[in-house]
């Protein structure tokens, strides 16, 4: 005797919204600041590299802050704020 598949139709409705959790789902779109970051990425730097240096504690509980506070990593704080001073350097350098 052969047992019948069950029928899961009933606890799955389609039609329905589901429930903000608060946490990122894959696919969702984000309007965190530097979230569509990895997205636009070269593929070649999807990978991220290993970098150990030291910082005064002010200062990595400084980044540490800021990246809570807008929901970023880390390395994006840091990505983003060497894009910065970079653009700031070469602005500088092109006024002189």
């Amino acid at each position: 005797m052969s047992k019948k598949p069950l029928n899961m139709g009933g606890l799955i409705n389609p039609e329905a919204t589901p429930a903000d959790t608060g946490i990122p789902q894959r696919g969702a779109e984000s309007d965190r600041v530097g979230a569509s970051r990895s997205v636009k990425a070269n593929p070649e730097e999807r990978r991220g590299d290993m970098m150990s240096f030291k910082v005064k504690p002010s200062v990595r509980d400084r980044i540490k802050a800021l990246a809570k506070d807008y929901d970023m990593q880390i390395a994006v704080v840091l990505e983003e704020a060497f894009d910065a001073y970079e653009k700031k350097l070469r602005s500088r350098k092109s006024a002189d």
